[in-house]
Order: C-alpha cells, then sequence, then structure tokens
C-alpha cells in the first residue's frame, strides 16, 4: 500500500519536483540538521527506553528491514505527505506551521487503520519533527533519512 504513495511523482510534472521538495540542493543542510535532530530526539528516546527498562538494549536487524524502512516506508510516505502534501496546504494557508500541523494530523489518521494505540498516535510528534526538517531544507532529505532512522531505531529496541 506503501508504494501508491509514489504517485505524485506521476502526477507532478518534473519541472515541479524542487517545489515538493524533491531535490537534493540543500543536501549539507538537511544532512546537518538531520545529524543535530537525531541527537536531540533519537539519542534521548534510545537512552530514556533502556534505562526505564522498556526495552532490553539494541539487537540486529536485517538488511532488507532496513532497505524497507527506507524504500517501502519512509520515501513514499514523505514524498506523499510532506512533499505533496504539506506543500498542498501550505499553498492554500500560506502558514508553515499549520500545514506542518494539519499534515501530522492526516499522518497520524492513517496510521490508525491498525487500530488505535499509544504506538499508532505517537506518530504525531515524530511527524511534526519530519515537517519541521521539510520546511527547514525545503528538501525531502532530511525528513526521509529521519523518518527511516527513527523507525530502524525502534524495530532495533523492540
Amino acid at each position: 500500500m506503501a508504494y501508491m504513495l509514489y504517485l505524485p511523482l506521476l502526477l507532478i510534472p518534473r519541472t515541479l519536483w524542487e517545489s515538493y521538495g524533491i531535490t537534493l540542493k540543500n543536501w549539507a543542510k538537511s544532512l546537518k540538521l538531520l545529524v543535530l535532530t537525531s541527537a536531540l530526539f533519537l539519542l534521548p528516546f534510545a537512552i530514556a527506553s533502556i534505562a526505564l527498562s522498556y526495552s532490553k538494549g539494541f539487537h540486529k536487524i536485517p538488511l532488507s528491514l532496513i532497505l524497507i524502512q527506507i524504500l517501502g516506508v519512509a520515501l513514499p510516505e514523505e514524498l506523499f505527505f510532506r512533499g505533496y502534501l504539506q506543500t498542498e496546504i501550505k499553498e492554500m494557508t500560506r502558514n508553515p506551521w499549520k500545514s506542518i500541523t494539519l499534515t501530522s494530523i492526516l499522518f497520524t489518521i492513517a496510521h490508525l487503520f491498525k487500530g488505535i494505540t499509544p504506538l499508532n498516535v505517537g506518530v504525531f510528534l515524530p511527524s511534526l519533527i519530519f515537517g519541521y526538517l521539510r520546511e527547514k531544507t525545503g528538501s525531502l532529505l532530511a525528513p526521509i533519512l529521519f523518518h527511516a532512522l527513527s523507525n530502524i531505531l525502534f524495530f532495533s529496541l523492540f
């Protein structure tokens, strides 16, 4: 189902891809912000999960899961939610924080198809971070990588 989220690539003319964040133009800024954001959010999450005994520590995850998280989850979800929806909502509202928040609400609702659980509702906060990264860099690179790292970290801890 996530592969259907690649649909915007077919609908958006290539000349507009950059306006939807499909660009590597700010790759250095994206990677710097990715490292900073990971240190501020993912590192404390991992430490707290282990310290509070929610997790017994890191365990090895297969390369196939890593590739699935990047290509089958993070990339299509970010392309659709941050690339397409957030851009369109920002265009309508003229307010980046409204677009980030509304996109995050829609992202969370999309994750509730499996049921209303704390984990499924819990995607809202990371979604705000994905949206912020998209807004600050003008690119989908940082949100895609942060999204994938978040998922990979979660699966390696639990």
